[in-house]
């Protein structure tokens, strides 16, 4: 997890990421994005799905968060600009907390269980109002 040193989410705990540059395919700008805050390089990337981000109080904001998930040997990784790096306690992450972005706990348990999501996350006035994640077809599912 990366403790961000700056906007959105300063001083908070949140998994690597950033934005999809012009000519990027979103698992290209997630090898890319991983490999500057953290100096990792991520040879097997699993697609996860997606979540929308729609703030109702300005609809012109809003957001699509690329979901994946990937495997790297725990290795010690250098403080970057963006924030210091950890291999934190996936107890301590799923329970979430004001340390940590809001929404982990929400979207990380699936993705451990190998199930792709579809997600989307409403806001108004910097407050999550109401979200909605279901199973995507990109997964199979999960077994009842």
């Amino acid at each position: 997890m990366l403790c961000r040193r700056r906007e959105p989410h300063k001083g908070q705990w949140n998994a690597p990421g950033g934005k999809v540059r012009e000519g990027e395919t979103p698992a290209q700008a997630c090898r890319r994005e991983i490999r500057e805050e953290t100096g990792l390089d991520l040879e097997d990337l699993r697609p996860m799905g997606s979540v929308d981000c729609l703030d109702l109080g300005d609809p012109a904001n809003a957001w699509r968060l690329y979901l994946f998930l990937g495997c790297h040997p725990r290795v010690p990784v250098a403080a970057r600009e963006e924030g210091h790096f950890a291999w934190l306690d996936l107890g301590a992450v799923l329970a979430g907390g004001r340390e940590f972005v809001h929404n982990i706990p929400f979207i990380l348990p699936p993705l451990l269980r190998g199930l792709a999501i579809r997600g989307v996350f409403e806001y108004r006035d910097n407050f999550l109002e109401r979200y909605y994640i279901s199973l995507n077809t990109e997964s199979r599912g999960l077994p009842i």
